[in-house]
């Protein structure tokens, strides 16, 4: 086995608090972090990999692990109270398994040339104040995340005599940020929570592209895998509570972009060549919930407001681009048709999402209470496969090429305002 791993775990947890008996009270917590993770495998050019007994292994792997709690909290019994968090996060991750042009890998058994992530992201935020006067708290929260996971193989010659060749890259991933801010006082009381999180992920499984005299050659004495899967689940929420003698305002402005390219190719020119089936796939799955709320009671006014911004693009293709020639020979064993179904090719995309996007406000004053929600969805999806037009695949079972998208949206917008004298809402 040739394999890099690296793994890592940030555990950050910061706190503040004031108190004053004067006119203010003042406190804060700041945050932020820069990650890099790579774990890299390099087959280059010309190498010579054999296993005459066993397997060949060949992979990269990462994972890493982030909790953050920061919390912040101020009271004065006769002035003003102010608290805050900020955290800010770039994190970037490359997992890369990358074939060059090998003159020969050959196992008695297995062949596996793998990519593996994981990324697994919690993170709560809460500030909290109190004033005999005026309260000020606020949460602010950006993330920006970007993973590259990859196998990618060059032109060139593997053999599993008896056993399978798996080109394979996976993506595993949980995100969930909740932030909190609250206020309380006997005049005025002003809040705010802002997430912004930025999360884009790349995970290929691939052989290259070769010419009619540079190709890839994959034989194998079972079945042959070029894979690439996804599987994502992010969770953000976000709320605010104000309440004053006199005003009280706040607004939650949650914003998230979600960008996945997962694909499984094929390269032009290649050549396969298997006793059982042949799978080209690429997959992905997606839940994402976005939960946002503001609240605020006042004596004389109130005013709150939500704004959901959700912005989701994924690319899932599975490919055989031209000229790929594939071959699937089932061994006669004996077996019975029936009973061992004849082996087939098949070229697969799928993707399966799951989205909330749910936003609430609420605003209820002696005088003028008023609530405005705006929820925006841009949702973006290509899912593909294909073979190329000069392809030439031959196999006893099923050729199958299949895209498929499930989609489950939910968008909930909800305002509410009820004062004594004026009351209004809008979502």
């Amino acid at each position: 086995s040739i394999t890099s791993q690296q793994q890592n775990d940030l555990y950050l947890i910061a706190a503040s608090a004031a108190v004053s008996g004067g006119s203010t009270a003042a406190g804060g917590t700041l945050n932020v972090t820069v990650a890099d993770s790579n774990a890299k495998t390099i087959v280059k050019d010309g190498c010579v990999i054999k296993s005459t007994g066993e397997s060949v292994t060949i992979s990269s792997l990462t994972e890493e692990q982030l909790i953050s709690v920061l919390a912040s909290a101020s009271a004065s019994p006769t002035g003003s109270g102010t608290a805050g968090t900020i955290s800010v996060l770039v994190s970037d991750s490359d997992t890369l398994t990358d074939i060059g042009e090998t003159k020969e890998i050959y196992a008695e058994k297995h062949v596996r040339i793998r990519a593996d992530g994981s990324a697994k992201l919690f993170q709560i935020n809460a500030a909290l104040s109190a004033g005999a006067q005026n309260a000020v708290g606020a949460t602010v929260s950006v993330n920006v995340l970007d993973r590259n996971i990859k196998a990618t193989v060059a032109p060139s010659q593997i053999t599993a005599n008896t056993g399978d060749v798996e080109i394979g890259a996976t993506g595993d991933e949980m995100i969930l940020l909740v932030l909190l801010a609250g206020g309380a006082a006997g005049a005025n009381a002003l809040r705010g929570v802002i997430p912004v999180i930025v999360n884009n992920s790349t995970i290929l499984a691939e052989i290259e592209d070769g010419t009619e005299d540079n190709y890839t050659n994959i034989s194998s004495g079972g079945k042959i895998a070029v894979k690439a899967d996804a599987d994502s689940g992010i969770y953000l929420i976000a709320g605010g509570l104000s309440a004053a003698g006199a005003n009280a305002m706040g607004a939650t402005i949650n914003t998230a972009v979600v960008g996945n390219d997962i694909q499984a190719n094929l390269g032009a020119f290649a050549r396969l060549a298997s006793v059982y089936d042949v799978l080209v796939q690429a997959h992905a799955t997606e839940d994402i919930v976005m939960v946002s709320i503001a609240a605020g009671l006042a004596g004389s006014n109130a005013v709150n407001g939500v704004i959901n911004t959700l912005v989701v693009k994924n690319v899932v293709k599975a490919t055989a681009r031209e000229h790929v020639t594939i071959t699937v020979e089932k061994k006669d064993d004996g077996g019975s048709e029936e009973a061992d179904p004849l082996p087939g090719v098949k070229v697969k995309a799928y993707d399966d999402t799951v989205l909330l996007n749910l936003a609430g406000s609420l605003s209820a004053a002696g005088s003028i209470g008023a609530g405005a929600t705006v929820v925006t969805l841009v949702f973006n999806k290509e899912v593909t496969a294909e073979t190329g037009a000069t392809d030439v695949i031959t196999c006893p079972g099923k050729v199958e090429v299949l895209a498929h998208a499930n989609d489950d949206l939910i968008l909930l917008a909800v305002a509410f305002g009820a004062g004594a004298s004026t009351g209004v809402a809008g979502g």
